[in-house]
């Protein structure tokens, strides 16, 4: 429970899946891949209402989502990214929207942010307004700056096969810093962390982050 008397381990969770960046571990199909990120969320103490959108191009994985009524799937011509991102952070936007921005964990499923220093300080002012941020990225594009407001993270494909997080804030053995093998770098430099308001700028034009 956080300081503001939110329980995170029964809050919903959206989950946004970027297919491109993080495809569908090898052997499974994305109905599996699906259950399995819902399986390690549990696993991990988050047994809230789970909701999946996927965004991408790999129109091999539209079957195996479409048969699942829990995901949403966005469709971009491969290699869109900024396509991608933007559309990610339109979705975030709605499901604030639609939950009347009730505190819920938000999970980013994603490749290298290091192009989208938007998104990063989206995701930022969230978590300073009361969201909880979970993450999964391979090991390549672990963010530095992304980790300093991430609560729960995993690595991909590892969440897509179920296995437990690699990081979590509290935790005497995965809440170590150590346990990100990444450069030593203030987050700070990186991106702006201190929101001037106790909520984002949810009526902001979403586009503005991708200039």
């Amino acid at each position: 429970m956080n300081s503001d008397g939110v329980d995170f381990t029964v809050a919903k969770t959206a989950v946004f899946w970027d297919i491109e960046d993080c495809p569908v571990p090898d052997g499974l199909n994305a109905v599996d891949a699906t259950n399995n990120i819902k399986n390690a969320l549990k696993n991990a103490g988050f047994n809230g209402e789970v909701s999946i959108f996927a965004f991408g191009g790999t129109k091999k994985y539209i079957v195996g989502l479409n048969s699942n009524n829990e995901t949403e799937f966005h469709h971009f011509p491969q290699g869109d990214v900024n396509a991608r991102r933007a559309a990610t952070s339109g979705e975030i936007f709605n499901w604030l929207m639609d939950n009347n921005r009730q505190r819920t964990n938000l999970m980013m499923i994603i490749g290298d942010t290091t192009d989208n220093i938007g998104l990063m300080i989206f995701l930022h002012d969230l978590v300073g307004a009361g969201y909880n941020l979970l993450t999964s990225q391979p090991p390549s594009y672990r963010s530095v700056p992304l980790h300093h407001s991430v609560s729960t993270e995993w690595l991909w494909p590892d969440l897509g096969l179920g296995k437990d997080p690699v990081f979590k804030r509290g935790d005497p053995v995965l809440g170590k810093w150590e346990y990100f093998n990444g450069p030593a770098v203030n987050p700070k430099d990186h991106v702006d962390t201190d929101p001037e308001d106790d909520d984002p700028d949810l009526g902001t034009d979403l586009s503005l982050l991708f200039q």
